[in-house]
């Protein structure tokens, strides 16, 4: 599970965050320098702050502090190296919602790497002997809005990731769309014209609620 160590609780109570860590001197950054395999919060290189871990650190040519960081929830490809305000104690900039879920709260569950879906949290519990060892029941839930069995997890695992992490729009609604038969297709195809232009047509159609996103993606048209 990630702890946040006594030196990353101590850089807190310091004022040690985001605001002022890239413009310590050399001496102060050895001080309070993350240790190899310690939980903290990173920067992409988008701008986007995740809860991370540290696998390597180097001193760079000035004496400066580089750290190469794992972001939670995404693959080792996305592996990088960041240094002063890009990287900060574990949630001085992220929330700390893993503990904070509760059945009904929705969420994103990865069944293998790199596919993730949306899911719910059914159910919490803890383990008796280690309190601070939380686990949740996630129900997965497909692009057609079907429901599975739910599955327990270690809350802390890297299979579950808050909402609009990997999936940009909200869980599939409740009731599966209507699907649309071979006379719809046709009638929506015809009445905005087909010359060609299939992503334009299958827009359309999408509006019309007679497409799933998933029959979109296979159509090769990408939406917000």
């Amino acid at each position: 599970s990630v702890r946040v160590g006594v030196r990353a609780r101590a850089r807190v109570r310091a004022g040690v965050g985001v605001c002022g860590w890239g413009a310590m001197d050399v001496e102060d950054q050895e001080e309070w320098a993350f240790a190899i395999g310690e939980a903290v919060d990173a920067r992409d290189s988008v701008n986007r702050w995740y809860e991370s871990r540290v696998l390597e650190r180097r001193s760079t040519a000035n004496g400066d502090l580089e750290y190469y960081v794992h972001f939670r929830g995404w693959q080792p490809r996305f592996d990088t190296w960041v240094s002063g305000d890009a990287i900060a104690p574990l949630h001085t900039v992220t929330t700390n919602w893993r503990p904070r879920l509760r059945v009904g709260d929705t969420l994103e569950f990865s069944e293998r790497p790199g596919r993730w879906l949306h899911a719910t949290v059914t159910d919490v519990s803890r383990d008796a002997a280690n309190t601070e060892t939380m686990f949740v029941a996630v129900r997965k839930e497909s692009s057609r809005g079907s429901q599975e069995p739910s599955i327990w997890v270690d809350v802390d695992c890297e299979k579950l990731c808050q909402r609009h992490t990997h999936l940009r729009n909200g869980p599939p609604p409740a009731h599966p769309l209507p699907q649309p038969s071979p006379e719809d297709l046709a009638a929506a195809l015809g009445s905005h014209g087909n010359t060609g232009h299939l992503g334009l047509n299958l827009w359309q159609i999408r509006k019309e609620a007679l497409l799933t996103d998933l029959e979109m993606e296979v159509g090769g048209e990408v939406f917000p």
